[in-house]
C-alpha cells in the first residue's frame, strides 16, 4: 500500500474552473484552500524549485475567490476592514491590504480591486474572510452588502526569479484585450496591457 496521503475528490470542495486542465497537465495533488481544490504538485519538489528560479511557471490560483462589496456606503465600509488608506484608489485600480481585527490583528491578507464608486472586490488568502466580512458588516453599520460573486476572474498566476512575470486579472467591463492599465504595485504606478490568459504549460523566458 502507497504511504503517500490521498485527497478525495468529492463534490462538497468546489473546482476551479482550470481543474480539468490541471489534471491533463499532469497534477499529482491537491490540497484544498478556500473551499477550492488547488494543485500543489506536478513533478516532484525538486525539480519544480528549479523551474520556478530559472524558468516562468503557471498555477492555478483560482482558489483565491472574491468577495465583492456593494452599495452606498460600500466604500466606507472597504475602508473599515483595512488600515491602509484607499482614499486614492480610482475606479480599475488595485490595493494591496491588511483585513484587520478591532483590537489591530490581522485576520487576513486580500487584493481589493475598485470596479466602480461603490463595488469593490476583495481576494483573499485562505480562510473564511467573507464570513468575517460579515460579521463586519452588521457592527460597521454600514449601506452595503458584501458576498462571493458567482462570476469571477480565472485566478492564474505566473512568477519565476530573477524575470519575474506576474498576472493581474480585471474583468472585461474594466478593459479589453489590448487595453492598457495603471497598476499600483504599492512602491509605484506600473502600466499592464491586459491579454488573454490561458492555462498553459510552464515554458522558457525569453
Amino acid at each position: 500500500m502507497s504511504s503517500t496521503p490521498l485527497i478525495a475528490i468529492g463534490p462538497r470542495v468546489r473546482k476551479s474552473p482550470f481543474f480539468d486542465a490541471t489534471l491533463r497537465d499532469g497534477a499529482k495533488s491537491f490540497t484544498v484552500y478556500n473551499h477550492v481544490y488547488m494543485p500543489t504538485g506536478y513533478t516532484d519538489p525538486v525539480d519544480e524549485y528549479w523551474k520556478l528560479v530559472n524558468d516562468v511557471t503557471v498555477w492555478d490560483v483560482s482558489c483565491e475567490r472574491q468577495i465583492e462589496v456593494t452599495g452606498p456606503d460600500a466604500a466606507r465600509f472597504v475602508q473599515y476592514l483595512t488600515p491602509r488608506n484607499l482614499s486614492r484608489c480610482a475606479v480599475g485600480q488595485c490595493r494591496y491590504v491588511l483585513l484587520t481585527a478591532g483590537d489591530g490583528g490581522i485576520i487576513n491578507d486580500a487584493v481589493l480591486l475598485r470596479l466602480a464608486e461603490d463595488h469593490f472586490w476583495l481576494s483573499p488568502g485562505d480562510g473564511d474572510a467573507l464570513l468575517w466580512a460579515e460579521l463586519s458588516r452588521s457592527t460597521a453599520a454600514c449601506g452595503s452588502t458584501s458576498r462571493s460573486p458567482t462570476s469571477r476572474p480565472s485566478s492564474s498566476r505566473g512568477r519565476s526569479h530573477p524575470r519575474n512575470i506576474g498576472f493581474v486579472n480585471v474583468p472585461a467591463e474594466l478593459g479589453a484585450i489590448g487595453t492598457e492599465l495603471d497598476i499600483d504595485t504599492g512602491d509605484e504606478i506600473r502600466t499592464a496591457r491586459v491579454v488573454p490568459t490561458p492555462f498553459v504549460e510552464s515554458r522558457k523566458a525569453i
